[in-house]
């Protein structure tokens, strides 16, 4: 018998406090060159012959076909990442499934887990903790000053 595991094929999709960007990690390699961007200057980092052929294909469509998404800003790509910068006047509840969509692609018909990353923690795709994307973010309090002190 074969010690050859089997990935499951997931998506972790890694939320910052920059609400315009998001990583998508992969557990299938999309590329093998170091790096590769798309955005307003166009294609950057894989201009030299060699990282180029290394990304192949399939990075190279999956730059294009994300960076075509409506609200897409830029896009970059990682051997098990990809990173999305949406516009300001954007909404990750609008980009995000068109994202996930165009990724899913890779792993051909095979059923793909989508799990979200906060700083504190893991959930499943459409149970994020209340107070999260689907409202403002208030400052918080400032402590109020004692007139005396002043």
């Amino acid at each position: 018998m074969s010690d050859i595991k089997t990935v499951p094929a997931r998506i972790l999709i890694e939320k910052f406090p920059n609400d315009r960007i998001r990583d998508f990690c992969t557990t299938m390699q999309l590329t093998e060159a170091k790096g590769a961007r798309l955005g307003r200057g166009g294609l950057s980092g894989l201009s030299l012959g060699d990282e180029r052929e290394k990304a192949g294909e399939t990075a190279e469509k999956l730059l294009q076909r994300i960076y075509e998404l409506h609200g897409v800003e830029e896009v970059k790509i990682e051997m098990y990442e990809v990173r999305v910068t949406i516009g300001k006047a954007f909404d990750w509840n609008d980009v995000q499934p068109s994202v996930l969509a165009v990724l899913k692609t890779v792993y051909g018909d095979a059923e793909v887990e989508v799990v979200q990353k906060y700083a504190s923690g893991y959930f499943k795709h459409g149970t994020e903790p209340a107070g999260r994307d689907d409202e403002e973010h208030p400052e918080p309090a400032q402590p109020e000053q004692d007139e005396d002190n002043i």
